[in-house]
């Protein structure tokens, strides 16, 4: 399969994955209606040491595990807890096996409080890490990528802060009841974003665990919108996890938890997983300048559709959009580069982010080589897309993209493309946003990311992934920003359905 035209983000499959996993890596505070308890019916609890092992399926296609230990520490010199994690996937994506490897380690105090933690996970060459320890009332976090330090990130601490894992074990789940609500705040270090997570219990069904009949309560999650089940035993062992998009995590015993299929042999792929299906071709979509779709399957309410290309509308009682394809309205001058705008809500276009390196010296003097003497900020901007697609090689790539290391990796899916554009375009005095959605392709639409810039006075969307100076039509935003925004429109993954109405 030629790469360069299904080159599309994997954001939204790492969301749901780490949303699945969420008791693996996530900070949790505020918990409503709950209360932390010993658990003396768990006898692995009692002695001060509970492992639990979960094989992560796609569908039927067994893709990974993840291994998680706590041990109760509370009557040693350490006085608190531990909580260890390891999980290992292979993705199967465009016909390649990426290979993710996570380790996490946390330590809480005897009141289960945050104390410092350290999470690392590779694919690849690609690596990120965070280390972060509470301080004086606040959570200290440095990040690093394979490169260099990304920078360190400090974020006020919640009073009651406690780390998920504790959530889904027998310290938290050893008292359900039918119709038992529960609230958790949480921290979600792969976004450095807050969120909150709700659990109610639905009911009670009986489960195979080995050759068992377990009896467990089943509780449905919600996480940013993602619902997803969680079976769970009345001593407070999780049996099972499932979300609606085909991911399921299930307890087994060790040796068959680390026992993985052959994604490629079963002939699975994750991107074709995610996709939404059209019952139309569009038969040139790379120079398409107008659809017309309608929107069904999920609320679209607090998704902001209308803007600068895009007209949402309701015809009865169907949702239909409008995706126009804008270049620059004139064929003149477009602006000079850095020139002031009045408006303060431009600034933040021009700032660096954690990850959108846009001050770092190789980033800056990058960007000059690229554009050289031009001052004209249509002709700029289009000069770092075509650079951008030209000296990026498109793999997919399971990570979070940093700017400054794309640049030095030269390798990645749609995210790497726009983040790294992004950074060079601000860097040189460009306004620019990241937007999220989806785009046509094969007969699919596929989740994706493309920049937009600001020029003279209008916002215009281009594709440094597909080498498009202007982003064709095909193209449907659903959220604008950075990472921690983007990741709004997993609550679409599975739900929503797009049927093409028009197009030309």
């Amino acid at each position: 399969m030629k790469k360069t035209g299904l080159i599309i983000c994997i954001t939204l499959f790492w969301a749901v994955m780490m949303t699945l996993l969420v008791n693996e890596e996530m900070i949790v505070s505020s918990a409503v209606e709950t209360v932390i308890r010993p658990a003396p019916s768990s006898e692995a609890i009692a002695q001060g040491f509970l492992e639990s092992w979960m094989g992560v399926y796609l569908d039927d296609v067994k893709i990974g595990y993840t291994n998680t230990v706590i041990q109760d520490l509370t009557q040693t010199e350490v006085q608190g807890y531990t909580v260890r994690n390891i999980s290992d996937l292979k993705i199967p994506i465009l016909g390649e096996e990426k290979t993710v490897h996570i380790e996490g380690i946390a330590y809480l105090s005897r009141q289960k409080r945050i104390k410092d933690f350290f999470l690392f996970f590779t694919s690849g060459p690609h690596t990120f890490e965070l280390k972060g320890k509470a301080v004086d009332g606040e959570l200290r976090v440095d990040i690093k990528g394979p490169e260099e330090l990304i920078g360190p990130q400090t974020l006020v601490l919640e009073e009651d802060v406690l780390l998920l894992d504790f959530i889904a074990t027998p310290l938290i789940l050893n008292e359900l009841d039918i119709g038992k609500k529960l609230q958790f705040k949480v921290f979600d270090p792969m976004t450095l974003s807050p969120g909150y997570i709700t659990m109610k219990v639905l009911g009670t069904e009986k489960i195979k665990y080995d050759t068992k009949a377990v009896d467990v309560f089943v509780a449905e999650l919600d996480f940013k919108g993602i619902t997803s089940q969680i079976w769970v035993g009345s001593d407070g062992i999780v049996y099972k996890e499932k979300s609606p998009t085909g991911f399921t995590l299930v307890r087994e015993y060790r040796e068959k938890a680390v026992t993985i299929d052959n994604p490629l042999e079963r002939k699975v792929d994750i991107l074709e997983k995610v996709s939404v299906s059209s019952a139309i071709a569009v038969e040139d979509p790379r120079n398409t300048r107008f659809v017309k779709v309608r929107l069904s399957g999920v609320n679209l309410a607090e998704f902001q559709l209308t803007n600068e290309r895009q007209r949402f509308s309701k015809e009865g009682s169907r949702q239909v959009l409008e995706i126009t394809a804008r270049g620059p309205s004139s064929d003149g001058p477009s602006g000079v580069i850095g020139a002031k705008n009045n408006d303060p809500l431009f600034e933040a276009y021009l700032q660096p982010e954690l990850l959108i390196q846009s001050a770092d010296a190789v980033i800056i003097e990058t960007a000059r080589s690229i554009i050289e003497d031009e001052t004209d900020s249509w002709k700029a901007a289009s000069l770092l897309g075509h650079w951008v697609y030209n000296n990026i090689k498109k793999i997919p790539v399971v990570s979070i993209p940093s700017a400054v290391d794309v640049l030095a990796t030269r390798e990645g899916d749609c995210n790497e493309h726009t983040v790294l554009f992004t950074a060079l375009a601000r860097s040189i005095g460009i306004p620019t946003a990241m937007c999220a959605g989806v785009v046509y392709l094969r007969g699919r639409f596929y989740y994706h990311a493309w920049p937009k810039v600001y020029i003279g006075n209008e916002w215009i969307h281009l594709d440094p992934t597909f080498g498009q100076s202007v982003a064709d039509a095909t193209h449907i935003q659903f959220a604008e920003g950075n990472l921690s925004r983007q990741i709004d429109i997993v609550r679409l993954v599975g739900q929503i359905k797009i049927d093409i109405l028009e197009y030309r």
